[in-house]
């Protein structure tokens, strides 16, 4: 199965602006996010209202 980007699986909630204000690559996996990565992704998904 093909694994997804941050930005094909987070369409919903982030845009470009998003990732650019994160300085994060949206063409990354998941799996190659860094702990201080994540939690800001987390962190902002969050303050943006979340995921269902």
């Amino acid at each position: 199965q093909r694994r997804k980007t941050l930005r094909n699986t987070l369409k919903n909630w982030l845009d470009q602006a998003d990732f650019n204000a994160l300085h994060i690559d949206p063409g990354l996996r998941a799996e190659a996010l860094s702990v201080d990565e994540f939690v800001r992704l987390a962190n902002h998904v969050h303050k943006k209202g979340g995921c269902p």
